[in-house]
């Protein structure tokens, strides 16, 4: 599988230089590059093609790149928030479901509570 693999490799890397090759020789022509900044005379059409390609390649991987690195950073804090979640979780399934003595009519009607009838202005008794 492996010499298969490298025949395969090899057999790619032939076919793009035979065809890179082809592509050069019918594309020989020189052109006139008239730019912004200035002119570049005789220049062969599949230099300027090939310089061309890799300029467009090269701003799109700097936009590419851009959106990675954003994606990358929300995918951390989105991590962070995640492990944080997790925890608070687990600290909440190891807390007891019930404890003795400190239910909800409990502490309404504990002494000094807001819910208790002494504070309300009623005396016991």
């Amino acid at each position: 599988m492996r010499v298969l693999k490298n025949l395969l490799f090899v057999v790619a890397f032939v076919g793009l230089l035979v065809g890179g090759w082809f592509f050069a020789a019918r594309n020989a022509t020189p052109v006139e590059i008239d730019y912004l900044a200035g002119r570049v005379e005789a220049v062969d059409l599949w230099v300027a093609l090939l310089v061309c390609f890799c300029a467009g390649a090269a701003i799109v991987a700097v936009f590419a790149g851009y959106q990675w690195m954003k994606m990358r950073f929300v995918i951390r804090r989105y991590r962070k928030v995640s492990a944080s979640l997790e925890a608070e979780l687990h600290q909440m399934r190891n807390l007891p479901l019930s404890d003795e003595g400190s239910g909800p009519s409990d502490v309404m009607n504990a002494p000094g509570s807001a819910g208790s009838a002494a504070s309300r202005g009623r005396g016991v008794g």
